[in-house]
């Protein structure tokens, strides 16, 4: 039995001080705007509420997912380091095959060491794809975001 995926295919936008956004953010921007006005995530003070940069991984997994699973009725998680290293080169005609030259990164679905930590990678400026690392799964950063998976 195989699994299906729905990957979002849009490239990561390239930082511009925090006020960068993903184009056409109409599903997952209006959850964050509406979680960030019910003070249920940090207020972002760089750019729109409804940017999903100053994210934490944990407002991600606790609030975010939540919501939008709950809103599309199917599970969601964020992509994992393979996937978003390979998803660029499995599909070189989409726009994502770019993700590697914007120096903006995602947090990924694996966590180190306990779940305080979570992997993080992707920015162009520390290897591009390749970039992995890790950090506090409750910091926000400006040029950090999150990046959906469905799983149907």
């Amino acid at each position: 039995m195989g699994i299906s995926v729905l990957i979002d295919t849009r490239l990561k936008p390239a930082y511009q001080g925090g006020k960068q956004m993903y184009k056409n953010d109409n599903l997952c921007g209006p959850i964050v705007r509406d979680l960030r006005k019910k003070g249920r995530i940090e207020p972002y003070k760089e750019g729109p509420t409804s940017s999903r940069f100053g994210v934490s991984a944990n407002e991600w997994e606790e609030q975010i997912k939540p919501a939008l699973s709950s809103r599309t009725s199917v599970q969601e998680r964020s992509e994992r380091f393979i996937e978003a290293l390979i998803i660029p080169h499995l599909y070189p005609y989409l726009p994502r095959k770019d993700d590697g030259d914007t120096a903006t990164s995602v947090w990924y679905e694996e966590y180190f060491e306990d779940r305080g930590h979570r992997l993080y990678g992707g920015n162009s400026d520390i290897g591009g794809l390749a970039n992995v690392d890790w950090h506090d799964a409750v910091d926000h950063w400006d040029s950090r975001s999150f990046r959906p998976l469905a799983v149907l």
